[in-house]
């Protein structure tokens, strides 16, 4: 199964591509799985991953645990979605309501230059927070308090 990921050096992200690739059963799902996990022990840090679906078949029964490596694998900070066929885009958003799939390449581009604009990233403990999230935080009395 031809599985690769590639750096676009000006976007900042990595790009799954998976040409030619048809997951209709467990068999092949667990195939595709490895593949993967094997390619991202190659990278030594969390990457923001575009998945090109692009060639992609998708069967409706293994779409949730395709959707759930991708989002639960701790080397993937962020993954957007693209190039989805209307069964594959469709199998994908009944197993799982939050896939991020994009029409192309660019308009998820720019969603992830808004997820960056969104994020501060503690850098000694990795941690993540939103805009949102740090407002809360000092909206909140006790961690005033704490502060004092």
């Amino acid at each position: 199964m031809p599985i690769s990921l590639s750096l676009d050096m000006c976007a900042g992200v990595w790009t799954l591509h998976q040409p030619r690739t048809s997951l209709l059963d467990g068999e092949t799902f667990m195939a595709w799985r490895d593949e993967l996990l094997e390619a991202l022990e190659q990278i030594d840090h969390a990457i923001e991953l575009l998945v090109d679906l692009d060639g992609l078949t998708l069967h409706p029964s293994v779409a949730l645990a395709y959707a759930l490596v991708i989002c639960r694998t701790p080397a993937i900070r962020d993954a957007l979605y693209y190039n989805a066929d209307r069964s594959t885009a469709a199998a994908l958003q009944l197993a799982h309501p939050y896939v991020r799939l994009h029409a192309d390449r660019a308009s998820a581009i720019a969603a992830l230059d808004e997820l960056r604009a969104d994020r501060f990233v503690l850098r000694r403990s990795g941690t993540v927070l939103t805009r949102s999230a740090i407002e809360a935080l000092l909206a909140d009395p006790s961690v005033r308090e704490k502060k004092s």
